[in-house]
């Protein structure tokens, strides 16, 4: 009788012992872990892009809203380029060499740091840089680009608290149709260490319709 029940035990032990895996069984793919329930894998954090630091914007930090002013871009940028056919050396004044115009109204290309954002959280406002004027060569072209916003000033709208108001400046697109940009440089320049400056400065202009089908170009001549 012993011996009976032994025999039956190692059989009962045998065949729950030899199971077959299910049928779909497999090694698990790279990178990933079966969850606990062993429906769905669960995809580990790996480095990648997602964890990489974003890079910053070409012309440093920008504040909140001209971050947020990508939203209104119209046409995409639009590239300019000034191109030196004097057979001289001529000068530009950095930051300040061109215009952009719609029926003689100016208008603001740029994100100014002197004037607050509208939509910046508090009032960041920069200092003066200083005066550069930079040569370009014959032959040589000196190249910018536009992103088709113009930052408008909103007079007393931005409260710093009680009833103090100041000005303010925002993006907005800029509509399509007809645009004239303009390009000062001078033959000469004055050196004020750390400073220099650009002398008397001849104007070259050139009209365009926005969005231009390519690049714009004025020919310094």
């Amino acid at each position: 009788m012993q011996a009976r029940s032994f025999v039956l035990f190692t059989l009962l032990t045998a065949c729950g012992s030899s199971s077959a895996p299910p049928a779909d069984a497999g090694t698990p793919d790279a990178g990933t872990t079966p969850d606990a329930a062993g429906d769905a894998p669960l995809v580990l954090d790996l480095p990648g892009e997602a964890d990489a630091p974003s890079a910053p914007d070409a012309a440093g930090d920008l504040p909140p809203s001209a971050d947020a002013a990508t939203d209104l871009l119209s046409a995409g940028s639009v590239k300019f380029i000034l191109r030196n056919e004097t057979g001289k050396t001529i000068y530009i004044q950095q930051g300040g060499f061109w215009t952009l115009a719609r029926a003689g109204m100016r208008l603001n290309p740029e994100d100014g740091c002197g004037v607050c954002n509208c939509d910046a959280p508090g009032c960041a406002v920069c200092g003066k840089a200083l005066d550069v004027a930079l040569p370009l060569d014959p032959g040589a072209m000196q190249t910018w680009q536009w992103n088709g916003l113009n930052w408008a000033v909103r007079p007393g709208g931005k409260n710093l608290g009680g009833a103090v108001n100041i000005d303010c400046e925002y993006p907005e697109a800029v509509a399509a149709g007809p645009l004239t940009v303009v390009a000062r440089y001078s033959f000469t320049k004055e050196d004020r260490p750390p400073e220099s400056l650009v002398g008397p400065t001849v104007a070259v202009e050139q009209t365009f319709q926005f969005p231009p089908a390519g690049d714009v170009v004025l020919v310094a001549r």
